[in-house]
């Protein structure tokens, strides 16, 4: 499941074993019949296969994320950045969002400190929002935490 040929197999080996221990424990008994058994294996099969189905498409769907991006010479941050920016003028074109003139000139310096990647952005959008949303003092400390925070 690591990316490895046949590191699955190890867990479904692990899985089964537990699997059927715990088959036995339930229905106090030695032995288990070969039907259940197998319907047990299956199972656990079934689960380890649709896990690596789904790191496969998440990979497609990365690999795919990432030749979009290459195509039109952007890193993935801009790609997705500029999707967000498009769908959000074109809601406010449709009137969906209404949005003053003051308002548009601080979403505009908001979306390029974004762009350019500068410290402090995520404060800056809260204070930008925060004229409509009263926030408590534990989320400005929270969000100082955040700030100061290296992994």
């Amino acid at each position: 499941m690591d990316g490895n040929r046949d590191s699955a197999v190890g867990l479904l080996e692990a899985l089964n074993k537990q699997e059927l221990r715990a088959y036995k424990a339930k229905f106090q008994r030695n032995t288990i019949s070969k039907l259940s058994e197998r319907k047990i294996i299956q199972a656990n099969e079934h689960n380890v296969y649709q896990r690596i189905l789904m790191k496969y498409k998440i990979m497609v769907v990365r690999a795919k994320i990432s030749y979009i991006a290459c195509q039109k010479s952007l890193t993935i941050k801009e790609l997705i950045v500029k999707a967000i920016l498009r769908s959000y003028e074109q809601l406010e074109a449709e009137g969906y969002i209404k949005v003053s003139s003051q308002e548009k000139i601080k979403n505009d310096e908001l979306f390029n400190s974004l762009i350019k990647g500068e410290n402090g952005i995520l404060r800056k959008i809260v204070k930008n929002n925060g004229e409509k949303v009263q926030l408590s003092g534990s989320v400005w400390q929270k969000l100082d935490e955040l700030r100061h925070y290296k992994p």
